[in-house]
């Protein structure tokens, strides 16, 4: 039990601060307490109880002192030694007002026996939701108050029912440490889903790739502001909208197999509410965040538009001849494998024509290279004005075109 208190234990800045402002109106009933103990005792016991009731009261107004100053002075101390303070305080606190309960219910009667047990009773539970930011001090805070009463009783054989009133207040005193532990562990759960959901809403505004959340009936809840971004839209704009509506209905299918399928993906292009082309990246999945929530559906879009762009340059280029702007040797190929496949050529005929210019080494010997590239250039253009866009011309060679 020992052990297990020990590892429970946390004393950061926030847990500091807390247990002060908590023990205010704690401490405030306490002399108010103590003072209706020393009214009711005092015709009984006299100077004894002042004994009692004096240190205890100049104690709780000092701790009362120390509440008012951390909250306007909190550099008066570290944090460490405002937190020592509280724990050495808060003991010395407890033994002395737990003192009545094994010390002074000697010198009473039966009635007065009852009544002491019931006020450090009822203390025990509102000490335990005071000192609640700290459970090892709290569970050592309640042992202190109950254990001593409770041994006291059990060895109080002119008491009637000890046996009894001592086994219920154990049985009282574990219940209180099992309702604390249970709340710190569900107040630890909370801390751990505020922090995750934190970290997910912080991931979810500032990922690099576009995030859209939308419902069962496709109608956006949620996206980030990379999004807004990329289709230059305004959240509130975004948010409500129908994506089953949307002019370009080539991802639709895509948002409902998120719900069908729990995944799907597109890459292709997309053109915007604005008129805009994109070429984009889809992809979709479902997600359900808790037994209570309502499974969503997640869109990932990253704009590719500029890696297509690039790419289809990059092809251009490979499958084009650099001077003239025609086909290559390469791309004339890759053409004629796809005219060979292509179904309608089992129809129609396909005509190939190859010419090469006479003359053209004498140009580039006589005249420079420079020359010879004009000339080139000179039949690429006439033989596209001449042929048009219903022949595909390519340069193969030096001066050789088909």
């Amino acid at each position: 039990m020992v052990s297990l208190v020990k590892k429970l234990q946390t004393n950061n800045k926030s847990v500091v601060y807390t247990l002060y402002s908590f023990s205010k109106s704690s401490l405030i009933v306490l002399i108010l307490l103590s003072t209706a103990i020393m009214l009711s005792l005092y015709p009984l016991l006299h100077q004894l109880i002042l004994l009692w009731y004096l240190p205890l009261v100049a104690l709780v107004l000092y701790r009362l002192y120390d509440a008012y100053l951390i909250e306007k002075k909190p550099k008066t101390y570290t944090k460490a030694i405002w937190y020592k303070k509280f724990i050495i305080l808060a003991y010395i606190t407890g033994i002395l007002y737990a003192s009545i309960g094994f010390i002074y219910i000697h010198f009473v009667d039966i009635y007065y026996q009852l009544f002491i047990l019931s006020v450090v009773v009822g203390f025990s539970s509102g000490a335990a939701f005071s000192l609640s930011p700290d459970i090892r001090l709290s569970i050592n805070y309640i042992s202190i108050l109950m254990l001593p009463l409770t041994i006291t009783l059990f060895l109080m054989p002119n008491m009637p029912l000890n046996y009894i009133l001592s086994v219920s207040l154990l049985l009282y005193y574990v219940a209180q440490i099992s309702i604390i532990y249970r709340l710190h562990m569900q107040n630890k759960e909370i801390r751990n889903l505020e922090s995750s959901h934190t970290l997910l809403d912080n991931f979810f505004k500032n990922a690099p790739l576009a995030l859209l959340i939308y419902n069962k009936d496709l109608i956006v809840t949620d996206c980030n502001e990379k999004l807004t971004t990329i289709f230059h839209n305004d959240k509130k704009n975004i948010i409500g909208l129908d994506l089953s509506k949307l002019p370009d209905s080539r991802p639709l299918t895509v948002f409902e197999n998120a719900f069908k399928n729990g995944s799907d993906s597109y890459t292709g292009p997309y053109s915007s509410m604005f008129g805009e082309d994109f070429h984009m990246e889809l992809k979709t999945f479902s997600y359900k965040g808790s037994i209570d929530e309502h499974t969503v559906g997640i869109a990932v879009i990253e704009n590719k538009t500029n890696e297509y762009q690039a790419l289809e340059k990059l092809e251009y280029m490979v499958d084009h001849d650099i001077l003239t702007g025609l086909l290559n040797r390469r791309g004339f190929k890759n053409y004629m494998d796809h005219v060979i496949v292509d179904p309608k050529h089992e129809t129609y005929y396909s005509i190939l024509f190859y010419l090469d210019l006479n003359q053209f080494k004498s140009i580039n010997d006589s005249l420079g290279h420079a020359a010879g590239d004009k000339v080139l250039i000179s039949v690429s253009e006439r033989l596209l004005q001449k042929l048009g866009d219903t022949c595909k011309i390519s340069r193969v060679g030096g001066d050789e075109f088909n």
